[in-house]
């Protein structure tokens, strides 16, 4: 896929995603112009989650963007969600399989490890990972929010079933980018052949057009450039 993605975390269709919306849940036919602006621009990823309006977002994915993925040849990935209630390799795969029933798919494209944070270790997820991978559930692993230390578990937990970590969500933009951790796990996805993808990049509209030195003053990211 071509450097360029975009994120579906608004696109859920829940009451509470209607309250967190500014404007409330975007209609049909803006998911429909968004898709069909960011195809012709030559955009090939989409990136969902099952705790994105609770699956909802991956449902839009299913119905407004892979009618239309032989475009760009989309790729699309998901999540899932490591919550307190989820303790069993079985849980894991049931999330996919569930991710895959939504999105309307036999296998996913790629599945990131929405966070390392949970009681289990990191490593018990990426063994479950590896197997939805031999099931054919899925076809790439990645996780997110993993700092440089994490990752490196993640890929040596990967390498010893055959297996390999693609990617890495991480917050990625300017305000951030003088974060020593920051660098250091961009160093370290790098050695290790692991791509970075960037959410917030523009800082959820942060660094746009409107954004003023008075502006950028407020921003408490702002101070670590």
């Amino acid at each position: 896929a071509k450097p360029l993605g975009i994120g579906t975390m608004q696109w859920g269709t829940t009451w509470l995603d209607n309250k967190l919306n500014k404007g409330g849940n975007l209609p049909d036919c803006v998911i429909d112009d968004i898709v069909d602006t960011v195809l012709q621009s030559g955009v090939q990823f989409f990136d969902t989650a099952e705790g994105y309006g609770g699956g909802s977002s991956e449902v839009r994915v299913r119905d407004q963007v892979l009618p239309k993925a032989h475009v760009n040849n989309v790729v699309v990935a998901t999540k899932f969600l490591p919550t307190l209630w989820r303790w069993t390799q079985g849980s894991f795969l049931h999330a996919v399989r569930e991710s895959n029933a939504r999105l309307g798919v036999d296998i996913c494209d790629l599945y990131f490890i929405h966070t390392p944070v949970h009681p289990l270790p990191l490593e018990f997820w990426i063994r479950a990972a590896c197997v939805a991978v031999d099931l054919k559930l899925i076809k790439a692993i990645g996780i997110s929010n993993c700092k440089a230390s994490q990752v490196e578990r993640a890929h040596a937990e990967a390498c010893k079933h055959g297996k390999r970590i693609v990617a890495n969500q991480i917050l990625f933009n300017l305000l951030d980018y003088n974060s020593e951790e920051l660098r250091i796990t961009d160093d370290t996805c790098r050695k290790l052949g692991i791509r970075i993808v960037a959410y917030s990049p523009i800082g959820q509209g942060l660094l746009t057009e409107n954004l003023t030195e008075e502006k950028f003053k407020g921003i408490r990211l702002g101070t670590m450039m």
